[in-house]
């Protein structure tokens, strides 16, 4: 008979179904705030499912029982307790026994399951990352969880301070993204699996009527979740699936990539970083196959391929023009308490030259707030570049 730290328990049953399991014994135990994010989504799908039907729930747990079963066959650190059951083939006799429709069902119950259980393992991976940083002291020489700041620091060490500058420069990264159809999902769909995600974490932290409407938000997120279809009625064409690349760079990119050069800056130059000059150059140049494959897809023409390259332009510009007009809004120094430098008035200046249009819109808004001004002319101008005024965009 098997001992109970060699049985399956419900926790490791759980990571052993959503594959996140490993074949290492001190894997077997699942951290608590892992094992608590887990148990939560998987009760409030299971209350969803036993809602919508009682006998698809049922038969998500049988299934899910037998997929145990046989998972634990795989690890030898496991003990099976019941090792004359064949998991892997009674849940291939259920499956194969369902209609068209039901095992449909059964099938979007388990990709909810999966993608609740990998959202919860990415949340306890950005816990432990943020946990580790913080008991890195800031004035340490690198900082283990920033590769950039290790590489950095051994070229310092192996050609010196200006040959590393010089190569630090030459930096580039140029990822290319691609909307192949087996990783596409739809954007109804990452919009859930995003707030479920952020849900979760404002759950932890709640207490009170607060904690009940937060895990009230989590069952229509879930339920949702469960009852949206993963595939889209029509297949997209290129001009629409370059939303994937543009969902990643509202919900990811624009966002991350200047705090990793940020982090870089702060390691690098201490107290100095946001006084000089930055030390992390711009080595981020994103790619996308969408719109450009033209060999791959005959319906990839060169209209088409202009339609997209125009598509991230506008979309990019308008982030810009958004960020701009945020920044400009909070510039509210009067020219008394913060007089505009020499460089900020001829820039002024220009501008005035440019299009007194703009000027004289942007200084009835910011009367004697010369910071704030300025960037309002240059929010206007992105907002004219999606425009194509020839007169006001930028060239």
């Amino acid at each position: 008979m098997a001992t109970p730290e060699e049985q399956i328990t419900p926790a490791d049953a759980a990571i052993v179904t959503t594959g996140t399991g490993r074949k290492g014994p001190e894997e077997h135990d699942l951290p608590e705030s892992l094992k608590y994010d887990m148990d939560l989504c998987l009760e409030i799908l299971r209350n969803v499912l036993g809602e919508y039907n009682p006998e698809l729930l049922s038969t998500f747990d049988t299934v899910r029982h037998y997929a145990v079963e046989a998972s634990a066959e795989h690890f030898a650190e496991l003990k099976d307790p019941n090792p004359d059951q064949d998991g892997l083939k009674e849940a291939v006799n259920v499956i194969d026994n369902m209609t068209l429709h039901d095992a449909q069902l059964l099938a979007g119950a388990f990709a909810t399951y999966f993608h609740l259980a990998n959202l919860s393992e990415e949340n306890y991976r950005v816990s432990v990352l943020h946990e580790r940083e913080n008991n890195v002291p800031v004035d340490q020489a690198v900082d283990p969880i920033n590769e950039l700041t290790v590489a950095y620091h051994q070229l310092i060490n192996e050609t010196g301070p200006a040959k590393a500058k010089e190569l630090l420069n030459q930096l580039e990264f140029h990822p290319v993204f691609t909307a192949h159809p087996t990783e596409a999902r739809r954007k109804a769909v990452e919009g859930k699996i995003r707030r479920v995600s952020e849900l979760l974490e404002e759950y932890k932290r709640l207490g009170g009527s607060d904690q009940k409407e937060c895990l009230r938000r989590l069952y229509n997120e879930i339920d949702a979740l469960f009852r949206t279809s993963p595939i889209a009625l029509k297949k997209p064409t290129p001009v629409e699936e370059a939303d994937t690349i543009l969902d990643i760079f509202d919900n990811t990119l624009f966002n991350t990539i200047p705090k990793v050069y940020r982090r870089f800056d702060d390691w690098v130059l201490g107290d100095k970083a946001g006084l000089v000059e930055p030390a992390c150059p711009a080595f981020f140049h994103p790619g996308s196959w969408i719109g450009s494959d033209r060999d791959g897809n005959p319906n990839v023409t060169a209209k088409v391929s202009r339609a997209v390259a125009r598509k991230f332009s506008d979309h990019v510009i308008a982030a810009l023009e958004q960020a701009t007009r945020t920044v400009g809004r909070n510039l509210t120094m009067e020219a008394e308490t913060t007089p505009p430098s020499a460089e900020l008035k001829n820039l002024w200046s220009h501008q005035k030259e440019m299009s007194e249009r703009l000027t004289d819109k942007a200084a009835l808004i910011s009367t004697k707030e010369m910071h704030r001004a300025v960037m309002l002319v240059m929010a206007d101008r992105l907002h004219y570049t999606i425009e194509r005024d020839a007169d006001l965009m930028y060239h």
